[in-house]
């Protein structure tokens, strides 16, 4: 199954487009708002971690797609739990939406990305972000600088804040609610509903790097695993084959660069 042109694109963010998880920046810009704020970020850290560590250790194996499905499906109240954390004790009640593009800044991007973002963005290729991030204002930011703005061909989903004309008020807002792949795979079947509304039936990729991106892959007609995170440990956990490089048969590829799709839209 060699690679077909790319007609839309869905992409993680976090070490997906990023080189690291974003997510203790958002964190910081609570704590740069409020450093008297009494709790901790390691509390929210240690909380989760040892919650995901019982989950997981309950659960047992995950050897099938059904079994990673079950797992995704649990996992929400294990990432519900931190979310609760922090609202619970209002971390980001009264921080405004500067605070968070003020931290775009320290944000690295994967050094081919854009390269790549433009050939799709030019030529009116659908692109969507779709990600279990808490916030999409650094990303905003972060394409504007780069003379991006969202569109019909262009769109960022993910968690957002509660607010009032830019300052939080400590709430989150339900309309979106990203936190596993499961949730990903419900997003992924509403978009691909959306863009057959527009006649893309066919040549749609998401392109992830974890584990919450697999299931979403066998979403599409192609997934792509940039990078060497949890995705393909957890693809040779359940047995899935994919290929090294663009070529090949399978549906699922493996690369390094973002740049190796370039090919595919050109």
């Amino acid at each position: 199954m060699t690679a077909h042109k790319i007609k839309a694109l869905i992409a993680d963010w976090d070490d997906t487009i990023t080189n690291k998880d974003t997510i203790e920046l958002v964190a910081e810009a609570a704590y740069l708002t409020k450093p008297d704020f009494p709790t901790k970020w390691d509390h929210f850290c240690e909380l989760y971690y040892s919650n995901y560590k019982e989950y997981t250790s309950y659960f047992g194996e995950r050897n099938t797609i059904e079994q990673e499905t079950e797992f995704q499906k649990g996992l929400k109240q294990i990432e519900l739990s931190s979310v609760n954390e922090y609202v619970g004790l209002q971390l980001f009640k009264d921080v405004n939406h500067k605070a968070f593009q003020n931290q775009s800044s320290k944000v690295q991007i994967k050094s081919e990305f854009f390269e790549t973002f433009k050939k799709l963005y030019d030529q009116n290729i659908p692109v969507i972000i779709l990600s279990c991030n808490w916030t999409s204002v650094i990303m905003t930011k972060i394409f504007n600088d780069h003379g991006f703005v969202q569109s019909d061909n262009f769109k960022i989903v993910t968690n957002e804040f509660e607010h009032i004309n830019g300052k939080l008020t400590g709430e989150v807002n339900d309309d979106n609610c990203i936190r596993t792949g499961v949730d990903k795979v419900f997003h992924v079947k509403k978009i691909r509903s959306e863009l057959k509304e527009r006649s893309i039936n066919d040549g749609v990729y998401y392109i992830g790097d974890s584990s919450t991106d697999i299931l979403p892959m066998l979403e599409v007609d192609y997934g792509i695993v940039i990078g060497d995170g949890s995705a393909i440990k957890t693809l040779e956990r359940l047995n899935i084959n994919y290929d090294i490089g663009m070529k090949g048969e399978s549906k699922i590829k493996h690369i390094t660069k973002w740049d190796e799709l370039i090919p595919l839209i050109i």
